[in-house]
């Protein structure tokens, strides 16, 4: 059974997670670019847009909470810093409101939404990500793991999801980190995975919404590991069944 705190936390955690997919699937389609002559990217409005996106998204998450009634301690990577929701919080909100915008205002479609809760105690309550390549949103409860298929239709459908059963290295799909070619060398260097088919991709919320949904095999990063405030969505992945470990394994 889930307490009502943590049901309020998963259906909090949701509806941002849909608002926010609801923006920025359309804005990322629609956003027309231009290159200036040093090669960087700018749109009509704004020097850099995924400054832009990013800042949007993290507004609809403090208003979802508002309207949520929703007390909490919210740490967002757009501002990276604490901040307080209402007089008596219960619990710690840790989101990154665009995964990967740089690679996204690029026209590279690798980027999600995420966000987890956790009870004050350090009790994980839920967490939910929100895959912009697509109409899924990948959560998890205390109790299991799902994907939420179509939400803005009446035939939208829940799922249990599960990660991948694929249990030989020949079979495996690996995914490496795309921008950090010494990580990806470190990972090559491991003559046991040579044995893998490697998928060089994102990181970040978008990597542990496949790793959970079973649509890759694992993903490697010997020499860094994630950001702190990604760590706590890969519980999505534990919930799923699989195993989360430091760089050391």
């Amino acid at each position: 059974m889930i307490s009502t705190n943590d049901q309020r936390a998963v259906d909090t955690a949701l509806d941002y997670i849909k608002q926010a997919q609801s923006y920025l699937m359309p804005a990322l389609i629609e956003q027309r670019y231009e290159r200036d002559e040093t090669f960087s990217l700018k749109s009509e409005e704004q020097e850099n847009p995924s400054y832009g996106f990013d800042d949007v998204s993290n507004r609809i998450l403090f208003k979802t909470l508002a309207e949520h009634g929703f007390d909490c301690h919210v740490f967002s990577e757009e501002e990276h810093t604490w901040k307080t929701i209402g007089n008596s919080p219960k619990h710690f909100v840790i989101c990154d409101p665009f995964c990967n915008s740089s690679l996204a205002s690029r026209t590279f479609r690798d980027s999600a939404v995420a966000i987890c809760v956790s009870n004050l105690d350090g009790q994980f309550a839920a967490c939910a990500i929100g895959d912009l390549q697509t109409k899924r949103i990948y959560f998890a409860d205390q109790n299991g793991a799902y994907v939420l298929e179509d939400y803005d239709q009446k035939n939208g459908m829940t799922s249990k999801i599960h990660v991948s059963a694929v249990n030989t290295i020949e079979d495996a799909f690996i995914a490496t980190p795309l921008l950090k070619s010494s990580r990806r060398i470190k990972v090559k260097s491991m003559r046991f995975f040579s044995l893998a088919k490697t998928i060089h991709g994102a990181d970040g919320a978008i990597t542990i919404a496949r790793l959970a949904g079973g649509y890759i095999d694992a993903y490697l990063d010997p020499s860094k590991g994630q950001p702190l405030y990604e760590v706590p969505c890969c519980e999505l992945i534990i919930k799923a069944g699989g195993i989360v470990t430091d760089k050391e394994g």
